[in-house]
């Protein structure tokens, strides 16, 4: 008996303490590398960009940093601009972003310590004609994580609604939506009802780039998040005049997949030079 109360008390004090800096440092990338990838789902400075008088051809880059007090359960209040990227409607699209990526994955308790909130300083850049070298999503120059969107100057082009369709229709793409589906349930989240609106571009080769949540209804983040994973593995049919800008809304009912069709007039919505 003396021996097993001896080894329940090492466990006990084992379990109880404090993370080494290395296991600190280690919780803090992977939950930052988890919380940026949520937020990017939901960013969409391309759009914005396309309203916005910028340096045309010269290189640019414009950098919103945020500071957030992140919850034991993921929620936050408004972030705090604490960097402004010298466009106010890129600063108001960070902040959006952010507000619909809530609540994020929760902070691991080598963040959170005794605190009820951690801080999480967050830069949200966009460059554009700047070598693909020039910044990488982690830049270990700057003091804080980044999420980096590169604005690329290229074609307009144009792709048919039905062809959109039938290649998200395909078994293999059913397949991977019903993936995402099944690991929801996997995890003990209820069945997935409502609808979801993905925006991308498909490439001129007929890949995809930039798969963003547009809009969002009854979902979880995780839901989202896998459908935009999935999405953007994805092949099309490679568009006409160069890369096209597509808005594809999945509906969900009872667990499955009821619906889902391209928006009308997809065919004339172009991805332009800054998208």
């Amino acid at each position: 008996m003396v021996m097993v109360l001896s080894a329940l008390s090492c466990a006990s004090s084992s379990a109880t303490h404090p993370p080494s800096p290395a296991e600190a440092a280690a919780a803090k990338q992977e939950w930052s590398r988890q919380a940026r990838g949520q937020i990017r789902n939901y960013w969409n400075p391309w759009d914005v960009v396309r309203t916005v008088k910028t340096p045309g051809s010269s290189a640019w880059r414009a950098t919103t940093v945020l500071r957030l007090a992140v919850q034991a359960d993921g929620t936050a209040p408004r972030p705090e601009i604490v960097g402004s990227s010298g466009v106010p409607a890129l600063d108001d699209e960070a902040v959006r972003a952010v507000a619909a990526a809530l609540p994020l994955p929760a902070p691991p308790r080598e963040l959170l310590g005794a605190a009820s909130s951690t801080p999480f300083v967050l830069g949200l850049r966009v460059v554009r004609n700047e070598p693909p070298s020039s910044a990488p999503v982690d830049d270990d120059r700057e003091p804080f994580a980044v999420i980096l969107a590169r604005i690329d100057d290229g074609a307009r082009g144009a792709v048919d609604p039905l062809d959109v369709q039938r290649t998200v229709e395909s078994e293999t793409y059913r397949r991977d939506v019903s993936n995402c589906l099944s690991r929801q349930r996997d995890v003990g989240l209820e069945e997935s009802v409502g609808e979801v609106t993905i925006e991308f571009v498909i490439t001129e080769a007929g890949g995809v780039d930039h798969p963003i949540v547009a809009k969002t209804r009854g979902l979880s983040r995780s839901m989202e998040g896998c459908l935009v994973s999935a999405i953007s593995l994805w092949t099309f049919r490679k568009p006409t005049g160069g890369a096209a800008k597509v808005m594809f809304p999945f509906r969900f009912g009872g667990g499955q997949a009821v619906g889902a069709t391209p928006e009308a007039g997809m065919k004339r919505e172009h991805a332009g030079g800054s998208r």
